[in-house]
């Protein structure tokens, strides 16, 4: 007996499950196999950073696939696609002899439209060349700390609206800080320290809604302090030219600060009372300014201080200047510890006091 040949309403059924089978099996064996163009961007990269690299490092390029390259990650897009989102190529050596490879190099880090995180901290870049500005618009985070970059810090900055971590703290920037950067509506950290910025802080910047951890120390800034940001948590103003009392800080400062750092300043006057209204607060640096008083039990209580570093409120005598400013203390011969320690102190606090909780009946 002869069978009836499928309807035609099942045969398109089957044919559906095939075509679906098909697909399915096919993104399987393409799947996290990066877009060949971006691929051909990726191998372009490498190629220049060795060939401006320093010759005691190494690249990891012992696979074909460019996604488990070192330094490389890629990811999944809304639409599907996988794409390079992170490059990291750190303490790589990185020096470029000329301007134009410069430009080149950056111009293909740009020509990855998708990417969201670049790191080039502690390298040998002296300059940021403007084809950056206006071709890498997506980038979410930039690390360009510790390099050589020197000259005045890049008003064209702002035009990196998606930005909201931005390091580039350790170079040798000058001038002042541009208030173009209040243009970074996204903002959360801005690390400017260790440069030798000068002038006032811009209260465009301060007043940024979005920002939580500004620091600033380590550079020759003076004035007064302008209002915070709202949200702000971390402030460091350390080793700086600011001068007069210390504001109110009630009134200056977010209520949910919980680092502040203004050593190694002039700051003078005595303490203001108000620091007892900062209820979140958990470091306070004030040591080496020319400040009189001392905290009363009151003030200490009313808030849950972690440390409170107020040693030698009084400066030395002066015996260096700068010319420009009135002349600045030298540190003390003895060493004294850095907010990093002191942020590293209270991390493990803070885990104790987690463990602790987490371990009482």
């Amino acid at each position: 007996m002869v069978r009836r040949a499928c309807s035609a309403a099942t045969c398109r059924f089957f044919s559906f499950l095939l075509l679906l089978f098909s697909c399915l099996l096919s993104s399987q064996v393409h799947a996290d196999e990066l877009d060949t163009s971006q691929a051909h961007i990726v191998k372009s990269i490498f190629h220049t950073i060795r060939l401006y690299m320093s010759p005691y490092k190494s690249l990891n390029t012992s696979v074909a696939d460019p996604c488990a390259w070192g330094g490389v990650a890629c990811g999944y897009s809304w639409n599907g696609l996988y794409e390079v989102t992170d490059l990291s190529f750190s303490d790589l050596g990185i020096a470029f002899n000329n301007s134009t490879a410069l430009s080149s190099f950056f111009s293909l880090i740009c020509s990855l439209d998708t990417l969201d995180y670049l790191d080039l901290s502690s390298n040998h870049l002296t300059s940021i060349p403007g084809v950056f500005f206006s071709s890498c618009t997506r980038l979410f985070i930039l690390d360009l700390s510790h390099n050589s970059l020197s000259g005045k810090i890049p008003s064209q900055l702002s035009n990196l609206t998606n930005l909201s971590y931005l390091y580039l703290n350790g170079n040798n920037l000058s001038g002042s800080i541009p208030p173009q950067l209040s243009n970074l509506t996204n903002l959360l950290y801005l690390y400017l320290n260790g440069n030798n910025l000068r002038g006032s802080i811009p209260s465009t910047l301060t007043s940024m809604s979005s920002l939580w951890d500004l620091q600033l120390g380590d550079n020759k800034l003076s004035g007064t302090i302008p209002l915070m940001a709202p949200l702000m948590e971390t402030l460091n103003l350390s080793h700086n030219y600011f001068d007069g009392p210390i504001p109110l800080i009630s009134n200056y400062f977010s209520s949910g600060l919980e680092i502040v750092d203004l050593s190694h300043n002039n700051f003078s006057g005595s303490m203001p009372i108000s620091l007892a209204r900062l209820q979140n607060l958990r470091l306070l640096d004030l040591s080496y300014n020319n400040l009189s008083g001392s905290f009363v039990n009151g003030m200490v209580a009313s808030f849950s201080l972690v440390f409170i570093i107020t040693t030698c409120l009084k400066k030395p005598e002066s015996t260096e200047s700068d010319g420009s400013h009135p002349q600045r203390t030298t540190r003390p011969s003895v060493e004294t510890p850095s907010l990093d320690r002191y942020l590293e102190w209270y991390k493990r606090w803070q885990h104790a006091a987690r463990v602790e909780g987490s371990t009482s009946p």
